[in-house]
This record gives structure tokens, sequence and C-alpha cells, in this order.
């Protein structure tokens, strides 16, 4: 990109750009000196570095703004015509890439490759596979799953003999106790330990049986009923008049709730009766992020519309939605991450323009200077220039800013006049008869010298 400029201003500046918005190397030059090239190389994977586009020796003449040139890398010849190539893995889990140098066209072993790891996942191989043999550089990336939830084993037993085994992933609901056959001569009095509402480790709960009087006698027996919950429990039967402890009753299990005990449980069993289970609302934490951070967090129940967030604002690029796809109604905690889309970056020009006032007439070449959207810029040095015969009137337009738009600055000029005052402040008009004078006067010395000195050769 050229930019015009004031030669008078004797320097220039020489941007060398490694990619658009990411400057490498800046300096300023004395106009006509040469422009020193970078002795670096920007360096782009995959790539090689083509140079500047521009010749070695340039003088400074003007603003410079230069990109790179690349050339895509490929296999280098190694003698004999056998050539080496380069494939690269990267874990993406924030570690180095790994680097495998083989012969083109030969088989590819990967062995030396480490898997690479990535807490809360499992790594699922290379994107693209790993090729049998290659005969080009090439990249590949880690894929990773997300590593699935624990799981435990959930044991009943009675007498020493396993009811029922259940597999729970952690975190889940304790599943409903199996029905117990009671043996003849005892009472079921419930399980040991005390069942857990939700599932964190491997777990053995226990019946507890306790034996009847040996001497037969008539026992009036009661049934406690229970409603409520996903699932149905069955009845117990107790003794008649016997005390009723809550904690050795059964829990129920309702998704997406917390069972929090029986409702109105009378301290003996005088009659057979129903309880009926109290739950409350699960309630779980809903988060979405950009880029890593939080956007805003939320605290919802079970089954109520998932809330939203306004969509988030990112300079430069557009809110595409969120990922995964935000679920209708809560069912668990959740976290969704905003998908972006850059935009392409535009320029903005700014226009310094030299008219005359009254006429427009345009009396000096306008400068054009191209900023990125949203930088600062500073043209105060195009302002105000000299311009034979007119004189500096005012400037139109601010010589500072922000760039968000295109923008025309307007100086205008007027004629000047005899006698006016020139934009430095002193008088530029001069007395025109006594200058006519004073020039016929030393001409015509001029030429009596010259006749005189003609005359003298001729003698």
């Amino acid at each position: 990109l050229y930019l015009d400029a004031d030669k008078d201003d004797g320097n220039y500046d020489i941007v060398f750009y490694q990619a658009p918005g990411k400057v490498f190397s800046q300096e300023t030059v004395k106009a006509g000196d040469k422009i020193q090239l970078p002795e670096k190389d920007p360096g782009k994977d995959g790539y090689v570095f083509d140079g500047w586009d521009l010749k070695e020796g340039t003088k400074a003449e003007q603003n410079l703004y230069l990109y790179p040139k690349w050339t895509q890398e490929t296999a280098q010849a190694q003698g004999d015509g056998v050539r080496n190539v380069t494939l690269t893995f990267d874990p993406e889990n924030g570690q180095p890439a790994q680097v495998l140098t083989v012969k083109a066209k030969e088989a590819v072993d990967a062995s030396a490759i480490a898997e690479p790891a990535k807490e809360g996942f499992v790594f699922k191989g290379w994107d693209p596979e790993i090729p049998a043999t290659a005969d080009a550089s090439q990249q590949f990336h880690a894929v990773y799953e997300k590593e699935p939830l624990p799981e435990y084993t959930i044991s009943w037993e009675m007498d020493g003999q396993v009811i029922r085994t259940d597999t729970v992933q952690e975190g889940q609901p304790t599943p409903q106790a199996p029905d117990v056959s009671v043996p003849d001569g005892y009472v079921f009095k419930g399980w040991d330990p005390e069942i857990r509402t939700n599932v964190t480790e491997n777990a053995v709960y226990t019946a507890k049986l306790e034996a009847l009087p040996d001497e037969p006698q008539a026992v009036d027996m009661v049934t406690i009923s229970f409603a409520g919950g996903d699932q149905e429990i069955a009845p117990i039967t107790v003794v008649k008049g016997s005390a009723i402890d809550e904690s050795t009753l059964p829990k129920a299990v309702k998704t997406g709730y917390t069972f929090t005990g029986w409702t109105n449980v009378p301290a003996t069993a005088d009659r057979d009766l129903t309880l009926t289970a109290a739950f409350t609302k699960n309630e779980y934490k809903i988060v979405y992020r950009s880029e890593g951070s939080v956007v805003k967090e939320f605290t919802a129940g079970y089954g109520d519309a998932t809330p939203r967030p306004e969509a988030p604002v990112r300079e430069g690029y557009e809110f595409q939605g969120w990922n995964p796809q935000v679920a209708a109604t809560v069912t668990g905690g959740a976290e969704y991450n905003a998908v972006w889309k850059a935009l392409p970056v535009q320029d903005v020009k700014i226009r310094i323009q030299y008219l005359e006032e009254g006429t427009n007439k345009e009396l000096h070449y306008a400068n054009v200077v191209e900023v990125r959207t949203g930088s600062a810029y500073d043209v105060s040095r195009f302002d105000k220039p000299d311009i034979k015969g007119y004189t500096y009137v005012k400037t139109d337009g601010s010589l500072t800013g922000t760039a968000d738009k295109d923008a025309t600055i307007t100086v205008w000029y007027a004629k000047a006049k005899k006698g006016a005052t020139g934009t430095n402040g002193t008088d530029t008009s001069a007395n025109t008869d006594s200058a006519l004078y004073i020039g016929l006067a030393a001409a015509a010395a001029v030429i009596l010298v010259v006749l005189l000195v003609l005359k003298n050769r001729k003698k």
C-alpha cells in the first residue's frame, strides 16, 4: 500500500507486516536513504518466505506498507533424488507440536509420536488419518472425545445373598430398592446403611430383618403403602401399633427432583395407611462462555425453559449462535460456548483536499490516507501547505480522531491581495512601480558596461 506524503516532510514510514494488523518491523527513513530490509524472516508454518516485494537498495521516496510473499512448503530434495517430508502433530492441548521427518513415498512409522493427553478427554486419533506413505509435508491435529462419567456398582443383599446389582453413573439418583421376600419368622426393617439420594461411590445395602417371637401368637398386621415418584414402591407390612421409624422407610425417586421425605407420617402404625412423597425441584447452573470467559450464568430449575443471555458482541466478529445448541428446557447443568465468524477487515480513507473559497476550485492535489477501522489517525501534517498566490483561510474537518468511516477534510484558501499578509504572517506584496524602475536602471547599466568593453577591444 502506498500513501501520498508531503515531500517537504523529509522522513517516511516503512512498515513490514507479518500478517494483516500484525506489525513485524517498522522504521522511519530519511528521504533518499536506502531502505534496509529486516534481517529476520517473519516465518509461517508450512510456507517458505519469498521476500518483501521490494528491491534491495530501494530509496525512500514515500511511505511504504509491505507484506511478505510466501510459497507453500514442499518436500526438499536430499541428494540422489531422495526427498524428506515433515509431518507435524499438534496435540491441541497447549503443548508443543511433535515433528516427524520421513522419506517421501516410504512407509510412515508414527510409533515415535507419543499419544497426547488432555484433562477430561479421551484421545481418539489424528485428523487427518496418518497415511501409509507421505509425499509432502503435512500437519495433523489431535481428536478428543469428552471422558465419560465414572460408573459405580450398587449391590442389594439379604442374608449374605445378592438380591440385585445396579450399575449407575456418578451423580445419578440411587435406584429404587428391590422388593424383599421376608422369610417366615422375620420382619423387614429397612436397609443398612441408609440409602443415599445420589450415587457417588460403590455401595452395598443389606436388608435388616428382625426376628418375630418364637412362641406363636396372633399378631395383627397393617399395610403401609407409598404414593409419588417415578417408580412404584412396594407396600410394607408392619405389626399393628408398632412405632414407625422414618429412616427405615424406602425413598421415592423422581427425575429432576430431590426426595425430602414422606408427609404426615404417624408415630405408630395403628391402621393401613398411604404415605405421600415430598420433593424439591433440583436447580442447575447454566453457563454461557465466549473465548473461555463467562458471558452469563443462570440458575434454573429442572423442566424450566432454558434461560438465554443477550447475544454477545465481539469486535471484528459476527455472533453465530451457541455450541451445543441450547436445549429448550433444563434437564441438568450445561455449558454453552459462543460461535463466532470473523468479519473482513475494512480500511477507512481520510481525504484532505485544498479548494478556493467561493469557487470550490481545486488548488492542489488531494492527500489520501488509509487506516484500519477503529484505529487512531493524525493527518495534521497535511494541513495548511503554502500555495503560491493564495492565502490560507480555514480548515473544515477533524485532523485527528478515530477512523470509523471515510471522511473528507477541506482546507480553504483565498486569492492573495496586494498588501495582504501570507500564511506566515509577513507582508507578501511589493511596490510594483519602484521595482520596475530599479530593474530598468540595472539593465541599462549592464548594457553600457558591455558597449564600453567592446569599444576598447576595437581600438
